[in-house]
């Protein structure tokens, strides 16, 4: 496996993991970033992308979530946590998709705050 990969086992995939971890999950806001994370017994973290139809277009909808899997690949502390984790992603307030700079600050703000009450 490469050291960059973000295999299966690693991701949220089914409707029913997302809607448990919205149900039962503590919430956490940072910017235009809303994170639920319910623990997990495997001992790493799994991610969840949710981007609203208000964010853009599909074309940056899907740019949003290659960014955020890229900063979840790249960023130790947020694999380490034992939690199924769901990021939901808002518009800024001139409703248009948030820039990468943007993005970056708001995930690494989000998981600072999880890792804090985790």
């Amino acid at each position: 496996m490469a050291p960059c990969a973000f295999p299966k086992q690693r991701r949220l995939r089914k409707r029913q993991q997302f809607l448990h971890t919205q149900a039962n999950g503590q919430k956490w806001r940072s910017g235009c970033l809303l994170g639920l994370a319910t623990p997990n017994s495997l001992g790493f973290c799994r991610l969840g992308l949710t981007v609203t139809k208000k964010v853009g277009n599909a074309v940056a909808r899907n740019q949003i979530r290659r960014q955020l899997r890229e900063l979840f690949r790249k960023n130790n502390r947020a694999k380490k946590l034992p939690l199924d984790l769901v990021l939901v992603t808002f518009p800024n307030p001139s409703k248009k998709a948030p820039s990468p700079a943007a993005l970056q600050e708001d995930f690494l703000r989000l998981v600072s705050k999880i890792r804090v009450s985790a």
